[in-house]
């Protein structure tokens, strides 16, 4: 009769051990990956939002935003949205309009990525962008600071043209707290002020 032989509480205890220190090696790994997709995910749909912007803007003639919404911190913005603006007729000088409808749904960008601002050139004092609060959002974004840049019936945009390079840079928030040396894999979407044309790349 043969008999069976049990595993000993020691080597469960190692075995143990052994699958922990794997998944140690692993699982930062993993989460660059995850980090490096959602990155990439999130600058893809920023992308595509701004391009649907300026189509609606050339097809529709009408001038549209691009509006980026400030996330917990004044540094950062969490959402996008596209937004339609009908001008006052009596005071067209006025960037801002009296009518503003947000064009489909906002899009809030997946934890842990962010729109770093210190790192965006778009967001400088003089890039032709403009700085007001929040009215044609849903409830929860209502009052925060946003950041709007227009795109206009010709296709040009409200962007700085002498600005040599107008961009955004996404990244995780913890890359934000570091130097830009130490920052493992930040995303910039590149816009052309002229033709409102896009350069996706990431180090």
């Amino acid at each position: 009769m043969t008999r069976l032989r049990a595993f000993t509480l020691i080597e469960i205890l190692l075995v143990i051990a052994i699958v922990l220190i794997l998944l140690s090696l692993v699982l930062p790994a993993m989460r660059s990956v995850l980090e490096s997709y959602q990155l990439r995910q999130a600058g893809s749909r920023i992308a595509a939002m701004i391009e649907e912007a300026r189509i609606e803007a050339v097809t529709m003639q009408k001038v549209t935003a691009v509006r980026f919404i400030q996330g917990s911190k004044e540094t950062e913005f969490s959402s996008v949205g596209i937004v339609r603006i009908t001008f006052d007729p009596s005071n067209p000088a006025d960037p801002g309009g009296n009518k503003e409808v947000l064009h489909g749904r906002l899009f809030r960008l997946p934890e842990p990525v962010i729109i770093d601002a210190p790192r965006s050139s778009i967001f400088e004092a003089d890039s032709g962008i403009v700085s007001k609060t929040v009215d044609a959002a849903p409830a929860a974004e209502a009052g925060k600071t946003c950041r709007d840049f227009y795109l206009f019936p010709n296709g040009t945009t409200s962007l700085n043209a002498r600005s040599p390079n107008p961009h955004l840079c996404l990244m995780t928030r913890p890359d934000a707290l570091r130097s830009d040396a130490e920052i493992r894999n930040p995303l910039v979407i590149s816009i052309d002020p002229v033709t409102s044309r896009l350069t996706i790349y990431q180090r």
